[in-house]
């Protein structure tokens, strides 16, 4: 089985110059255990981004090779059930 990283972006939009807050996980299994466990609901005053990755390249600095990517959970989670089995 491929390995994949998943990472999502909270990006405020009062403030979208901020730091947004990005959180990385190792595998597309313990993405899905972090939103169950803490019953991750989007908020509307944030801009949401989630990546699918299976690899990084190494440029100048370290980028992920996005396998996929969508700007919704839903959305994001219908495209995360291809690559579950």
């Amino acid at each position: 089985m491929k390995k994949y990283t998943v990472l999502f972006a909270e990006i405020s939009k009062k403030n979208p110059d901020d730091e947004p807050d990005v959180y990385r996980f190792e595998s597309i299994k313990e993405f899905l255990s972090f939103v169950k466990k803490v019953k991750f609901q989007e908020k509307m005053n944030f801009n949401y981004h989630y990546i699918l990755s299976d690899s990084m390249e190494k440029t100048n600095k370290f980028q992920y090779k996005i396998t996929e990517e969508a700007k919704h959970y839903k959305q994001f989670k219908k495209l995360l059930i291809e690559y579950m089995s």
